[in-house]
């Protein structure tokens, strides 16, 4: 095949690949650029529709059903006229989020409008990054098409060139034979004219040859017993690293759980962690059951000695407490003949703290065994006191 045609082939192929990833640039930039603009508009319509009531309605139905909105909630006269994905927090602004507000008057009535909108929606990045995936991914198939063809062709080429050889080869060695052959004859006639007058080797040195051979069958054997003591080696593992490989593979569990939180609390999200434990099998297994339907929105992880781990965000420390003061209340009533002090709870919370994995589920254990020695109180809440503890982050930064 031509080298120019394989050489323009491929420099095609590669300028393909770059409108694909050029595509998806520009396009991701220019939704980012064009969402806010046009989300912020359609926002402060709603305040010039206000005056009129259908038309109001209409127009936050509309502007509801945008998928660039994630949650929207209007307040009349300090109460709740409408609401999208109550359960949002308008705290949270990120990259990708952002919330706008405003507050009006409109016929004796007051207004707060506030909304969370994507800047730049995931579902825009996954159509331009589709249909690039798709070019890329046809003439990736393309390629590997027509460098499976020339491969071939080259084998086709190379294999006619070496049959050509081998033939050139053998004519030669055919040649190169026969005149072996008569060199050969001529050479046996000469050896047999002068025999009569020569001793053969076998007869004058019969001692040499038979110790030659003892000398080789000795060699034989001593390499077949060094390929068999070879063959019988084995690796073995010593007791401190048998040990070691235990002790990880039951760590396995606890290491999962401590990254799962930790993403977790790198998204800045107020999260809290619950410990649950009760005294007996049968009350663990009524606990698991309602843990499964209260909690059922959160992370749940059995953990052994009758202990369940609970992972909930967006929720602060008295939040927590109240919940599983609920929690526990309908325990107890769903199961009459579970006593009192039967199922203990721990309770730790970030509390605006920048705090590992490992300390807070150390605190919920903590909060867990006084909960256990408690007899006035099944559920104890690990608190923070904020003040002290940023007195002391700025300790240990001046230390640094």
């Amino acid at each position: 095949m031509n080298k120019k045609f394989v050489r323009f082939y491929f420099v095609f192929v590669l300028l393909i690949f770059t409108f694909s990833i050029t595509y998806f640039i520009s396009e991701t930039y220019r939704s980012y650029k064009n969402n806010s603009k046009e989300t912020q508009t359609a926002f402060f319509q709603l305040k010039n529709d206000s005056s009129d009531d259908d038309l109001f309605l209409k127009s936050i139905e509309k502007f509801s059903q945008d998928s660039n909105v994630i949650a929207l909630q209007i307040i009349k006269n300090k109460k709740g006229f409408y609401a999208k994905n109550e359960n949002f927090n308008y705290n949270f602004e990120s990259a990708m989020i952002s919330v706008i507000s405003d507050c009006f008057n409109e016929s004796d009535n007051f207004y707060e409008i506030t909304a969370a909108v994507y800047k730049l929606n995931p579902d825009t990045i996954y159509k331009n990054a589709k249909f690039s995936f798709l070019i890329i991914l046809t003439f990736t198939i393309i390629t590997a098409v027509f460098l499976i063809f020339i491969n071939q062709k080259n084998n086709k080429e190379s294999k006619n060139i070496f049959n050509e050889n081998s033939n050139n080869s053998q004519s030669n060695d055919e040649n190169t034979y026969e005149s072996d052959v008569d060199s050969a004859a001529e050479t046996e006639e000469n050896s047999l004219i002068n025999l009569p007058e020569e001793e053969s080797l076998s007869d004058k040195e019969p001692e040499l040859c038979e110790i030659n051979k003892e000398e080789e069958l000795h060699s034989f054997e001593q390499e077949n017993n060094d390929f068999s003591t070879q063959e019988t080696e084995t690796v073995q593992f010593t007791p401190e690293e048998s040990t070691e490989k235990l002790s990880i593979e039951e760590d396995s569990d606890k290491n999962n759980q401590t990254s799962l939180l930790q993403e977790i609390l790198n998204t800045k999200t107020e999260t809290a962690v619950f410990l649950i434990k009760t005294d007996t099998d049968d009350n663990f297994l009524k606990t698991k059951v309602l843990t499964e339907k209260y909690f059922d929105n959160d992370i749940i992880i059995e953990k052994e000695n009758n202990t369940i781990l609970i992972i909930k965000k967006n929720i602060n420390i008295d939040e927590a407490e109240d919940c599983a003061a609920e929690f526990h209340e309908e325990l107890l009533s769903e199961y009459e003949n579970m006593e009192q002090n039967s199922v203990c709870i721990g309770i730790s919370c970030t509390t605006t703290r920048l705090i590992t994995a490992d300390r807070l589920i150390l605190e919920a254990e903590e909060a867990l065994k006084h909960a256990i020695n408690e007899k006035d109180s099944d559920i104890i809440g690990f608190h923070v006191d904020i003040d002290k503890y940023n007195e002391f982050i700025a300790s240990e930064e001046n230390k640094q």
